[in-house]
């Protein structure tokens, strides 16, 4: 599961496009997470130019 700090996120979609699951969403201009879809592959952390999404342990 991931954690995405959204008060910092400057809304660029690099998370979303960068999700091969399909599972981040832009939602007024912030990203959200369907957990159900998240496999936690780390792809988001890495494209995120902010380094604003760790995963959670």
């Amino acid at each position: 599961m991931i954690k995405i700090n959204v008060h910092k996120c400057i809304s660029c979609g690099s998370c979303c496009q960068s999700c091969p699951c399909q599972a981040i969403t832009m939602v007024d201009n912030k990203p959200k997470v369907d957990e159900k879809k998240c496999i936690s592959c780390g792809s988001c952390c890495q494209s995120c130019p902010l380094k604003l999404i760790k995963l959670k342990v």
